[in-house]
């Protein structure tokens, strides 16, 4: 395996190529543990990297410790079937990675792997206006998916889990034949659709009405399509939008 890293203030990016496995992760794991004194952010890149085997898991954890006590970890460029791995492991990770006409529709699919917690809501929306950016979507068009995102990512946060911890993922797909964005968001926490939830009753006056209920609604309202479901244990919820 060869391991390449570059510095870049208080940021460092480790970029793998070849296979993680038990012979390899040792050198690894001397390489991190030399790397990290005022290191704030730690970036691992895997678009060169092959395999990774239970060795490999546990030196990213380990890792993952040691950041979390000076700053923050991500891991990008995954490939699906390292991505894999991680996902039937449970394994806890930042993670954003990039397939390309895969499993997930045509087009330029990204994914962002987080905690379900309200902390991580500037990663989530970075990680959104950087494919806005990147769709050259229109301003008006971009606050609305951000309006939305954020909506539907701080109600996982407060109830999918609660008074629990747990994941979410983030799967993004732009298809630039149909000019469309679709944004998923994945978490396998308590059975919930929000779409059941009933509307505001718009003719009460404001002083009058229930806190409440408007997260979902203005999700409704500025997105094209907005769709539920519950599959293989997980809530499945999918927003789409012209661009």
């Amino acid at each position: 395996m060869t391991i390449n890293k570059d510095v870049n203030g208080k940021a460092l990016t480790i970029s793998l190529e070849g296979r993680l496995d038990t012979t390899t992760a040792p050198g690894l794991e001397e390489e991190i543990n030399g790397s990290l004194e005022n290191i704030e952010e730690l970036t691992f890149d895997f678009a060169k990297l092959e395999y990774i085997s239970s060795a490999g898991l546990r030196v990213l954890l380990s890792a993952q410790k040691k950041m979390n006590k000076q700053g923050k970890m991500v891991v990008k460029n995954v490939s699906e079937e390292v991505s894999e791995i991680f996902e039937v492991t449970g394994f806890q990770i930042s993670l954003l990675s990039n397939d390309y006409n895969g499993r997930y529709g045509k087009g330029h699919m990204k994914k962002l792997e987080i905690e379900a917690d309200v902390n991580q809501l500037n990663d989530v929306m970075a990680f959104i206006e950087e494919t806005l950016d990147e769709a050259g979507a229109a301003p008006k068009t971009a606050m609305q998916v951000n309006l939305a995102v954020e909506e539907i990512f701080v109600n996982i946060a407060h109830y999918a889990y609660a008074p629990g911890k747990g994941n979410a993922a983030i799967l993004v797909n732009v298809d630039k034949e149909a000019g469309e964005l679709s944004v998923q968001f994945r978490d396998t926490g308590v059975p919930y659709n929000p779409l059941e939830k009933e509307d505001p009753d718009l003719t009460i006056p404001v002083a009058e009405r229930q806190i409440g209920g408007l997260g979902i609604f203005m999700t409704k309202k500025v997105m094209d399509d907005v769709i539920y479901e519950h599959k293989d244990g997980q809530n499945i919820l999918t927003l789409k939008k012209k661009l």
